[in-house]
């Protein structure tokens, strides 16, 4: 069975810089769920990942870069990871519309029509500024994003943001406002997980990738009944790497979820998000 991790953030230049890759902070953040620092990450090995996306036929990885008020990832990075290695990772350019619509419009011709990236990536709850995702000056936004058939990912939910930011009325409404726009919610609105899974029954534009909150967290029943069963195909699979190792976050998803939905959340829910709606 092929798969496709919808959070696989690599060990590749600044996107091994910041604070995912520091054991200072993700050791103790990933212990609140009885997971542990992948060797991996701690060597910042690109060889260590690719051999375990090869022995868990991880054929793609979505890799959302995370840039906010000027600091982060750098978009940069990505066209040279598609280099060195070709087709493994689906980049998702970082956005931050603090600097300015017109200028954000023209970053999205850059990096996706004019770049390498398939799609662009929003973080609202970001700090020190989070932002509301339906507020209507950021609508045309997601106008070009619909009208051009571009995915967007989209960080939604966890445990470090202000509560507002992830109401599910706003996802909600970015959704139905723009029907034809696809969008990915990494975290999966948590722990609201019922109220985000609804969302995605109805709303057939919205795809939860609930990466690491299925994994000894409270609500994470409700994502796995959803899976399971009414939204077995808006549930993707994702390890939240660097905050997973890929052999055990596979294991977690498959030991949660029946067996004859697997191939939806480990492979096509998350294609199905790649694909632009049919005219």
């Amino acid at each position: 069975m092929k798969i496709i991790d919808g959070r696989l953030r690599p060990p590749f230049r600044s996107i091994s810089e910041g604070r995912l890759f520091d054991p200072d902070y993700s050791i103790p953040f990933i212990g609140k769920f009885g997971r542990v620092f992948p060797q991996s990450a701690i060597d910042k090995s690109m060889d260590m990942v690719i051999k375990e996306m090869d022995e868990e036929n991880i054929v793609k990885g979505l890799t959302p870069i995370r840039r906010s008020q000027g600091k982060g990832m750098r978009n940069e990075d990505f066209p040279l990871l598609n280099e060195q290695y070709p087709d493994r990772f689906v980049g998702f350019a970082g956005l931050d519309p603090a600097i300015g619509i017109k200028e954000t419009l023209e970053e999205i011709d850059q990096f996706v029509h004019n770049g390498v990236f398939t799609g662009i990536n929003l973080e609202p709850g970001l700090d020190p500024t989070p932002w509301k995702l339906d507020d209507e000056k950021y609508f045309p936004i997601f106008e070009k994003c619909e009208k051009e058939r571009i995915p967007v990912y989209i960080t939604w939910g966890g445990l470090c943001a202000t509560p507002w930011v992830y109401d599910p009325e706003i996802i909600d409404h970015v959704a139905r406002t723009f029907p034809k726009m696809k969008m990915f919610l990494g975290h999966a609105g948590y722990p609201r997980a019922a109220e985000h899974s609804i969302i995605a029954i109805n709303r057939p534009n919205v795809y939860l990738g609930i990466d690491l909150y299925i994994i000894n967290s409270p609500a994470q029943q409700d994502y796995i009944m959803a899976g399971n069963y009414a939204a077995k195909e808006q549930i993707c699979y994702g390890s939240a790497y660097p905050f997973n190792n890929l052999h055990d976050a596979v294991a977690s998803y498959k030991k949660a979820f029946n067996e004859d939905v697997w191939e939806n959340i480990f492979y096509k829910n998350t294609m199905s998000f790649l694909t632009p709606f049919e005219d």
